[in-house]
């Protein structure tokens, strides 16, 4: 590998997985890079779905949006993507990924320096390895933390040291935004009152707080604070929030399913703390620098960690800890996320609230 210290005016940057807290932690790569070059154009493209979360962002000068299923289905759509990556003629492109597919398109669409990696376990396959020009050789991938296996890559290709780094981002808030989020806020929260976010569902459930916990946990702090509490989440959350609130007295604003990407990211901005497990919205909110106290269970926080200064981390550290089980039927017991305790939740929060004051 070479190191490069040329300034490529036009890079593209790709992360095309279907993991959004991934492709929110990429962008410290971007971060990294503009420090290095700050006047480099930065096209970044992802799927569709996430790409609002990128738009207006002072970091990144272009978004291309990815529809990864008429990417797979549609050889016209993947020639019309190719000759619009063309069309654009960058100098480089760097992988946040190894899909095959990605790496095809900046293969046909003939960038001249296209940036892979690989490491034990992250090998890229013989026909991907081929697509890439350089590759950047990651020796210790397994004890990497997610953050630093992006920045990683940037440093390996630029030559950078381990001080060097970069922050993951999301994209700035418009007018529009911050008064529909001011509005929404208004109309089911007190004034004055502390507002708590919840997001404790998983997308994988094995990562969920049982509800009973929350409850528990939600009264406990009702009781020592002024607070307003909404949760954010999924529609599939529904039937999840439905029992909590089942499950306590105190008014829960559900805003689950009831949001787009961007309208979540102005509630969190306007958030003064956001309990949450290991998901996407935990990443946004660390992203945002919100206090942040996270769960942790089956999913190693050394390795999935938000990325933040502001964050109390907890994990329940069983025997069987991390398993990265993605199975709830193998897992029934739950136990790692079942015994995690509400005092130390609930010591953690008051350590959160009692700094803003």
């Amino acid at each position: 590998m070479i190191f490069s210290d040329k300034p490529f005016n036009k890079v593209l940057f790709y992360y095309t997985g279907d993991t959004l807290g991934d492709m929110i932690i990429s962008t410290s790569a971007i971060a990294l890079y503009k420090k290095k070059f700050p006047n480099a154009h930065i096209t970044m493209m992802v799927r569709s779905n996430f790409a609002p979360i990128l738009w207006n962002s002072l970091l990144i000068d272009d978004v291309l949006e990815l529809d990864y299923k008429r990417l797979k289905t549609s050889w016209l759509y993947y020639i019309q993507l190719i000759r619009r990556i063309k069309n654009k003629k960058f100098d480089i492109s760097i992988a946040m990924d190894q899909k095959a597919k990605a790496a095809i398109l900046t293969y046909f669409a003939q960038i001249p320096k296209r940036i892979g990696y690989r490491g034990v376990s992250l090998a890229p396959s013989k026909i991907v390895s081929r697509l890439y020009n350089e590759i950047v050789n990651i020796d210790n991938v397994q004890e990497l933390p997610v953050s630093e296996f992006f920045l990683t890559i940037i440093r390996g290709f630029l030559g950078l040291e381990v001080t060097d780094t970069g922050r993951p981002f999301v994209g700035c808030e418009l007018t529009k935004e911050a008064e529909d989020a001011e509005l929404r806020f208004a109309a089911i929260t007190e004034p004055k009152r502390l507002r708590i976010g919840l997001c404790l569902a998983g997308r994988n459930k094995l990562k969920s707080w049982p509800n009973a916990s929350t409850a528990e946990l939600i009264n406990r702090i009702n009781q020592k604070y002024s607070v307003n509490f909404f949760i954010v989440g999924t529609k599939e959350d529904s039937s999840f929030v439905e029992e909590l609130a089942s499950l306590t007295a105190v008014p829960l604003c559900n805003f689950c399913g009831k949001t787009n990407i961007r309208e979540l990211v102005s509630m969190l901005r306007r958030t003064d703390l956001f309990i949450t497990v290991d998901t996407a919205s935990m990443h946004i909110a660390a992203a945002l620098e919100i206090p942040l106290v996270a769960l942790f269970g089956p999913f190693s926080p050394e390795k999935w960690k938000p990325v933040s200064e502001n964050a109390a981390i907890l994990w329940n550290r069983t025997d069987c800890s991390p398993c990265n089980c993605m199975n709830v039927e193998k897992c029934p017991q739950h136990i790692c996320m079942r015994d995690l305790s509400v005092e130390e939740v609930y010591r953690a929060v008051c350590s959160q609230l009692d700094k803003l004051n």
